[in-house]
């Protein structure tokens, strides 16, 4: 059983698979956010040069502006993300894992990557969706799912390298790894 402690932040709540963000302003406002990068190419993404790329990917509505702010978060760390899809606080090459308490979270030792697949280590530094499962969840979008047509992509083993339109890339600078259905 995970425990829910003393110690958890009231926009974090532990799950069997880690910690969770639900409450993603309060997190940015919090000093357990990991600061951006010192990567001029991920740290550009933190500045407001760099977020006024978005609006056309994300329309001025609160979920696209979360989504926007989220997005802004994981392009601009090093290793630190969270899941579009789940919310699960994580750092690339990391696989779900259950923590006793957030202070043991906070702790934790750097994953090991040796038992991931090369593309979904990918997948997690690029969009910041954390596993397989959501991987899957986010394709069985239908709006997600129209949003891909027409779109260049490219094959890496069962993975599909979804490339953005010129505009879009312009906006937002974005590959993402998508699950290639017709595999099986």
């Amino acid at each position: 059983m995970t425990s829910s402690g003393s110690d958890d932040p009231p926009y974090a709540s532990a799950s069997p698979v880690g910690y969770h963000i639900t409450q993603l302003r309060p997190f940015l406002q919090s000093p357990h956010r990991v600061e951006a990068s010192t990567n001029p190419v991920r740290r550009q993404w933190a500045t407001p040069e760099g977020a006024n790329r978005l609006p056309v990917a994300f329309p001025p509505t609160p979920s696209a502006i979360e989504s926007r702010n989220l997005m802004i978060y994981n392009k601009s760390r090093d290793t630190d993300r969270i899941c579009p899809s789940c919310r699960r606080w994580y750092k690339v090459g990391e696989s779900e894992q259950r923590y006793d308490s957030f202070a043991e979270f906070l702790h934790r030792k750097p994953p090991v990557t040796a038992t991931m697949a090369a593309e979904q280590k990918q997948e997690q530094d690029l969009s910041g969706i954390c596993s397989q499962g959501c991987m899957d969840t986010m394709m069985d979008d239908p709006s997600e799912a129209a949003g891909n047509s027409g779109k260049e992509l490219q094959r890496s083993g069962s993975w599909v390298k979804r490339r953005t339109t010129i505009a879009e890339e312009a906006a937002a600078g974005v590959t993402i790894m998508w699950k290639d259905r017709s595999t099986g």
